[in-house]
C-alpha cells in the first residue's frame, strides 16, 4: 500500500511550530505494512489543498492532516468535500458525541463548537480519544481519503483507529529493537556496527538517529536466534557506552540501577539551575532512591549549604574541578545520601572567558569513598549546554556504579 501525507497549516509554513505529523503517521503506517513515499505541506486555503489533492491519484491512501477545528481558518473539510463534489451534512449523533467529549475535558462551550457535528457525505467519523475533533475516512474509487486532527497526541490514535476500521492489521516483520548510548560519537559507533556485519551474513537494518543527547540505534533483526548473537557483540563492542537495549532514557537506567543496589542519590547545581534533579525525578517512582537537591547558584550558597572552601572559591573560581567535588560530597553529607552529583559551569551565552569558554562545565560524583570529576566544553545554546551537563553527570553517576 502506497500512502501520500498531506500537512496543512500556515502555522507550519512560517516556522512558528515544528512538523512532527510526518513522524507520528510514518511509524504507526510501517507497522500497518503501509509505505509513505510522499508529503507535502500547504497553507488553510481551500484551493491550495485542492490542487495537493489533485496530484495523489498514484496513492492507495492519502492522510491530510490539520485543518479539523471549529474556527474559519479551518477549511480542510470543506476543501475535501469541494475535490470529492460531496456534500457537508450535519450528523447529530456525531455532534452529540462531541459535546459529551467537550464536557468530559472541562471544556466551556462554544457555538463554534457546533462545526464539529460537520462531516462529508458518505463517509465515516472515526473516534479522537484525546482531543474534539473526530477524523473523517472516506472511501473514493480505489482510494482511501482519511482526515486527521493535526496535534500529534490526537492524531496518533486517530490513526490507528482509521486503519483498524479500514480492516487493517499490523504487520510481524522480524524483530525491531532501540539501542541507546552516550558519550560515543556516530563514526566510532559506525566502526563498531561495521565490525559487527562483518562477523556474520544475517541480513540485518541498521538506523542511526544522533543527537546532542547522545545516539539512538534502531536495528531491525530477522529473527530471535540472529539478535542474540549479534547483541551479545554489540554490547561487547560499544562496552560502557551503550546503556540500554530497551529504548530506555538515562535517569530511566540510573534510576534502576541505584534501585538495585539499594543506593540513594543527592544533587547540587550550578549552571543546570536543577534540572538534573527534574531529569531523575522524571521517572516513575524515583522517591525510593532521589532524596533532594540544592541549587546553589551563587558562592555564599555553595559555602553556606554546601560547604565549600571559600578560599578554593577564591583561588580557583566556582567554575574549577575543586568545587565541583566539594559540591557533591556537599550534598551528599548535607542531605545524607550514599552518593552525590554536581554541575559547576558557564551554560552562556555571556559569561565566558578565554581561560573558561561558555559551554565549559565541571561535573563532579563522591560517594564516600570514591570521588570523580569530568571536564567538558559543550557546544550549543543554554538549553542544550544545560542538558548536556546534566545528561552527562546522569551518565557519570551512573559509569561508576556498574
Amino acid at each position: 500500500m502506497k500512502a501520500i501525507v498531506i500537512t496543512i497549516g500556515n502555522e507550519i509554513l512560517s516556522g512558528d511550530i515544528v512538523n512532527k505529523d510526518l513522524a507520528v503517521i510514518a511509524q504507526i503506517a510501517k507497522e500497518y505494512g503501509i509505505k509513505i513515499q510522499k508529503e507535502i505541506t500547504v497553507k488553510d486555503d481551500v484551493e491550495e489543498i485542492k490542487r495537493a489533492l489533485k496530484d495523489t491519484s498514484a496513492y492507495n491512501i492519502v492522510l491530510i492532516t490539520g485543518g479539523l477545528g471549529p474556527t474559519s481558518d479551518d477549511v480542510t473539510r470543506e476543501a475535501v468535500a469541494m475535490f470529492l463534489g460531496r456534500e457537508l451534512v450535519f450528523d447529530d449523533e456525531l455532534f452529540n458525541n462531541v459535546k459529551k467529549r467537550i464536557k468530559e475535558l472541562g471544556i466551556k462551550d462554544n457555538p463554534l463548537h457546533r462545526n464539529y457535528g460537520y462531516i462529508l457525505k458518505d463517509c465515516m467519523p472515526i473516534d479522537n480519544p484525546t482531543g474534539i475533533a473526530p477524523g473523517i475516512l472516506c472511501k473514493h474509487k480505489n482510494q482511501y481519503i482519511i482526515l486527521l486532527p493535526g496535534p500529534p497526541r490526537e492524531l496518533e490514535p486517530t490513526l490507528k483507529n482509521a486503519f483498524l476500521r479500514m480492516g487493517f492489521k499490523k504487520k510481524s516483520d522480524g524483530i525491531v529493537k532501540i539501542y541507546r548510548t552516550f558519550g560515543i560519537r556516530e563514526v566510532e559507533l559506525q566502526r563498531a556496527i561495521d565490525e559487527m556485519l562483518k562477523a556474520t551474513s544475517d541480513t540485518i537494518e541498521i538506523g542511526f538517529y544522533p543527537s546532542l543527547y547522545g545516539v539512538k540505534l534502531k536495528v531491525k533483526y530477522p529473527d530471535k536466534k540472529i539478535m542474540e548473537k549479534l547483541e551479545r557483540f554489540l554490547w561487547e563492542k560499544i562496552g560502557e557506552n551503550l546503556y540500554s537495549d530497551k529504548d530506555e532514557e538515562l535517569p530511566e537506567v540510573l534510576g534502576k540501577i541505584l534501585k538495585d543496589k539499594n543506593l540513594t542519590i543527592s544533587v547540587a547545581e550550578s549552571c543546570t539551575g536543577g534540572l538534573v534533579g527534574d531529569l531523575i525525578t522524571s521517572v516513575s517512582g524515583s522517591s525510593a532512591y532521589f532524596m533532594g537537591g540544592i541549587i546553589a547558584y551563587s558562592n555564599e550558597v555553595k559555602i553556606q549549604l554546601l560547604g565549600c572552601n571559600r578560599e578554593d572559591l577564591e583561588k580557583f573560581g566556582a567554575v574549577s574541578r575543586e568545587i565541583a567535588l566539594q559540591m557533591a560530597d556537599g550534598a551528599r553529607k548535607k542531605i545524607n545520601t550514599d552518593i552525590g552529583i554536581s554541575t559547576t559551569g558557564i551554560a552562556g551565552p555571556t559569561g565566558g572567558t578565554p581561560q573558561k569558554p561558555v559551554g565549559l562545565v565541571y561535573m563532579g560524583y563522591s560517594d564516600g569513598q570514591r570521588q570523580e570529576v569530568i571536564k567538558r566544553i559543550f557546544k550549543g545554546k543554554r538549553e542544550e549546554i544545560k542538558k548536556q551537563a546534566a545528561l552527562t553527570v546522569i551518565d557519570l553517576a551512573r559509569r561508576m556504579l556498574i
